[in-house]
């Protein structure tokens, strides 16, 4: 995990900021998930405390030892899932 802490050093606190106020102050996409009709790219964190892996969609990628913010602390594996998932549905 330093190795990603080491990365967002260089970013300036006001953009880190915006960044993961983004994230944070979101609405939540829960309560509407049933009415996605089209394919949908799940990717979820095996850490993940706000929301387990019990509570993730199916289809679904799992990320070992991934927490909330997969893109940040996990980029190398998110970012295939992407570019797959794409090739698959476009």
């Amino acid at each position: 995990m330093d190795e990603w802490k080491e990365r967002w050093k260089p970013v300036a606190p006001d953009q880190l900021k915006l960044t993961m106020g983004a994230l944070v102050d979101r609405d939540s996409v829960l309560a509407r998930a049933g009415e996605i009709a089209c394919p949908a790219l799940v990717l979820h964190g095996s850490a993940d405390l706000a929301y387990p892996v019990e509570r993730a969609a199916e289809p679904l990628v799992v990320v070992d030892g991934g927490a909330h913010f997969l893109g940040y602390t996990h980029p190398d594996e998110v970012n295939p899932a992407p570019a797959k998932f794409l090739g698959t549905h476009a």
